[in-house]
């Protein structure tokens, strides 16, 4: 499996970069609530509006690095995906016709679709 993760090392580096923006980012969001909150209790309309900024501001770039990093993981898992498929099919391929009978053909098809969709599912 380390073979697949890192063919796709460029993708993978900036998944990985990617999702620490997006964790520290939603600990943030905890801290903007906390903020809100405290504002409110106090009835500070100048904080308010402060934190009205910041959230206006914060919530839509929060929003983009979600969205890019989940199309980053599912670009990266496709990638994986096709590469084991390829090298099961060139496995498939490289037996021969009495190798290939003695095995039922329903193998060959949970190997290429429901084994990959459990790595899928894994990753």
């Amino acid at each position: 499996m380390k073979k697949y993760i890192f063919e796709q090392k460029w993708i993978l580096v900036f998944v990985v970069i990617v999702n620490i923006i997006v964790a520290a980012m939603s600990v943030y969001i905890a801290i903007i609530l906390r903020d809100a909150l405290d504002v409110a209790l106090n009835m500070d309309m100048s904080g308010f509006r402060g934190v009205m900024i910041v959230s206006a501001i914060f919530f839509p770039v929060f929003t983009i690095f979600y969205y890019l990093s989940q199309a980053l993981n599912i670009k990266l898992v496709g990638k994986i995906a096709i590469n084991i498929r390829k090298d099961i099919f060139k496995g498939i391929m490289k037996k021969s016709i009495t190798e290939f009978n003695s095995v039922n053909s329903a193998d060959y098809i949970s190997a290429l679709t429901n084994d990959i969709d459990l790595l899928r599912v894994l990753l």
